[in-house]
């Protein structure tokens, strides 16, 4: 974060791939990755950038799960995608 804004950076696009999380907190993805990062600290990530900067855009990749079924994290990056205007 510290590299964007000393390029003065204030735009950001977000794509998030969800195989970097935590199979085992995040089981909903096609190519799990042992060891991912832990859905907290992935949350305080996104909150940091939005805070930071201007999010542009949002996308979000490899999400297996159903529309039934109602996972945190994936309505706070839906929130974040919102919020861009």
């Amino acid at each position: 974060m510290e590299e964007l804004k000393s390029k003065k950076i204030k735009n950001i696009y977000i794509h998030i791939d969800v195989d970097v999380m935590d199979p085992l907190e995040f089981p909903y993805q096609p190519v799990p990755a042992e060891g991912g990062l832990r859905i907290d600290i992935f949350s305080n990530i996104l909150g940091e950038l939005a805070k930071e900067f201007h999010i542009v855009g949002v996308c979000l990749l490899g999400c297996t799960a159903l529309s039934n079924q109602r996972i945190k994290i994936l309505h706070e990056i839906i929130n974040l995608g919102t919020k861009i205007y």
